[in-house]
């Protein structure tokens, strides 16, 4: 998981202005999310925070309810501190806590669905019009539909068919 994870992070620096990752921490990540941390201390500009107002009850006893989602803000340009220089939004303008409920199920076989409020408040504050968005798991499509609504192009990767097939249907929607 961690060793998978790295080396999807150096990639997207590799080809991107700006990375917008999202991570919650359960059981099997809570280690890997934070060695990550310490990997990509010079490259993460900020970590927001997406409160999704509730949280399923936990898998196991003695566990908190999971409420929120981090979404490391990550850029490869050398300047420290938490300047995001490829940000488009204005002083004061952008809250690095994002209020934003659990969206609806579009389908009985995916639990992890992003919603699209949260995916286009990233994309409008950290691209402008006509910029590529890259989503390197892009399950049902919410980010590329995001894009599309907001003017940018969009790549996305996924290996599950059957989301593939509901994110094309989305899109041509």
């Amino acid at each position: 998981f961690y060793k998978f994870h790295k080396k999807c992070i150096k990639e997207l620096l590799r080809v991107s202005k700006i990375i917008c990752y999202n991570f919650q921490i359960v059981t099997g990540s809570k280690e890997a999310f934070f060695r990550l941390i310490g990997d990509f201390s010079k490259e993460i500009k900020d970590i927001l925070i997406w409160d999704k107002g509730y949280g399923q009850p936990a898998m196991n006893q003695k566990v908190t309810n999971a409420c929120y989602e981090f979404i490391l803000v990550l850029e490869s340009n050398g300047n420290k501190g938490r300047m995001i220089r490829n940000a488009t939004f204005e002083r004061g303008t952008f809250d690095n806590i994002l209020r934003i409920g659990r969206p609806k199920k579009i389908t009985k076989e995916h639990n992890a669905v992003f919603p699209i409020k949260l995916a286009k408040e990233i994309i409008k504050n950290f691209s402008s019009k006509g910029d590529v968005v890259l989503d390197p798991f892009i399950g049902l499509g919410t980010v590329a539909v995001a894009s599309k609504q907001l003017n940018r192009n969009y790549i996305g990767f996924e290996i599950n068919k059957e989301y593939v097939e509901i994110a094309q249907k989305r899109l041509s929607q």
